[in-house]
């Protein structure tokens, strides 16, 4: 750690900022620096509004941060787009355009490692990086930490372990400036449940008054038939299906469950009849079922105890676990670890919602960084390899 035992530290590619606060919180530091590459821009702005006294230095653009910032950091942390390793990825581990969609994650490492060369460098990616799916994008990273002396290591868990209601597995990747990787401690701390952790967010937070979607909850047809059906409201039945013994999150999903998708295709062909569209998407998904084929479930989604990772169609389509509507905005930022102060609204030119799921939830990235602050203070176990996994959801080293 630097001489006036504050913590020095930067950013590479810190896209809207979860793990960028989440280090903060750690360290209760802001970052020195931060470095990206302009095609992130877009994905970036909204951070660096918030800390817009914090430098920005552009590497493709031939920005050096060492110039003005000689010293060396205790750690530069990076959340590096990786839809290589992304369970949306067609590429085949290996291929050229698998090593194309993984592109930044190598250059960075490469820059850091070889430029910057800070204590540590790490990020996260995707659980992937952990499975055999991952072993190229594995190597090739080891292969950048073992040229520039560093070792490399894994961990793989979940927002869940770390005090917030979302189930987000993801894997972190550390290179260590050691010969060998230290042992990271295991983390499972009290979660609240969803509808106490929405309650810590104060009144005067933005984003309240805008909604991840304007539909009436209700114009599912599908829903209105489950609620029908079972005679209860909107809060009786999340919480009556979150205790069940294998709890569903879609209501499609419990149709299936409890085998009524023909009974459902029949009182919406009744009552609304058979050009719905929701009864042509259930015939379709019905005949797949019947075919042993699966099919995309469509929202609403429903959850009562923690939600499932914010990504893709679960940050636009989940329901408050209480109230009949749809999550806000500010709900999402919240599960996501965003500050109660950050402004971010997807009604802005250039803002999407998926710009906050293509994040890391503040609450897991405050506890990485907190054993990267461990390690450069000398406080973890060393362990004889230079490559190590760690599963904090099974907790067992590999």
């Amino acid at each position: 750690m630097s001489k006036t035992n504050e913590p020095k530290w930067a950013t590479m590619v810190p896209l809207i900022g979860g793990s960028a606060f989440g280090c903060e919180a750690a360290t209760r530091t802001k970052p020195l620096y931060n470095m990206s590459y302009t095609p992130f821009a877009a994905n970036e702005a909204f951070f660096y509004r918030h800390w817009k006294e914090i430098p920005v230095f552009l590497i493709d653009e031939g920005n050096d941060p060492k110039e003005s910032f000689p010293e060396q950091l205790d750690f530069v942390n990076s959340v590096c787009p990786c839809a290589g390793l992304s369970q949306l990825s067609t590429a085949k581990s290996g291929s050229d355009a698998r090593a194309a969609q993984n592109k930044w994650m190598f250059e960075s490492a490469e820059y850091v490692l070889g430029h910057v060369k800070p204590r540590v460098f790490w990020g996260e990616n995707a659980p992937a990086l952990f499975t055999n799916s991952g072993k190229d994008v594995r190597e090739g990273l080891r292969e950048i930490g073992n040229k520039h002396g560093y070792s490399f290591s894994l961990y793989k868990t979940s927002t869940s372990k770390h005090g917030a209601p979302q189930h987000r597995d993801r894997t972190f990747y550390f290179f260590w400036d050691s010969e060998y990787a230290p042992i990271m401690n295991w983390y499972s701390r009290p979660m609240p449940e969803l509808e106490d952790f929405l309650n810590q967010i104060p009144p005067h937070a933005s984003g309240q008054n805008e909604f991840v979607s304007n539909k009436d909850p209700n114009s599912s047809l599908i829903k209105r038939f489950v609620h029908q059906k079972t005679m209860l409201s909107h809060e009786e039945f999340i919480k009556v299906e979150g205790n069940s013994k294998k709890p569903k999150h879609s209501y499609w999903r419990w149709l299936e469950k409890h085998d009524v998708m023909n009974e459902c295709l029949d009182w919406i062909g009744n009552k609304y009849g058979t050009d719905e569209k929701d009864y042509k998407r259930l015939f379709n998904a019905k005949a797949k079922l019947d075919a042993g084929k699966n099919y995309m479930v469509p929202g609403p989604f429903f959850f009562d105890k923690k939600v499932n990772a914010m990504v893709g169609r679960t940050i636009t389509s989940t329901l408050h676990p209480t109230k009949e509507r749809y999550l806000n905005v500010r709900e999402v930022m919240h599960l996501m670890g965003m500050p109660h102060n950050f402004e971010f609204s997807p009604s802005e030119s250039g803002a999407a919602l998926n710009m906050l799921a293509q994040n890391v939830p503040a609450y897991t990235a405050c506890d990485m960084a907190q054993e990267v602050m461990k390690y450069v203070r000398g406080e973890l176990d060393m362990s004889e390899q230079s490559f190590l996994m760690q599963n904090n959801h099974k907790q067992k080293t590999v």
